[in-house]
């Protein structure tokens, strides 16, 4: 979750703990009941660690796991 270079400037990093908490229990949940198995790279192929919005978008960005975003290698 959050580590080097993934601390925030203007909020509580406890509130986007807590997004990335949810949306790491919703992914798991969705990955178990298919039996894929996933790895976290964003479209480009980076692991993207640093979040640039706002902390209300990403709550929003992360309230559900969307499986048709990522690709699934079984």
């Amino acid at each position: 979750m959050v580590g080097p270079s993934t601390g925030l400037g203007h909020n509580s990093i406890v509130f986007m703990m807590e997004a990335q908490l949810h949306w790491i229990v919703s992914a798991l949940k969705h990955l178990r009941s298919t039996g894929a198995k996933s790895l976290y790279r964003s479209a480009d192929g980076r692991v993207d660690t640093l979040w640039p919005g706002l902390t209300r978008e990403y709550w929003l960005r992360t309230r559900r796991f969307r499986f048709r975003h990522y690709r699934v290698i079984k």
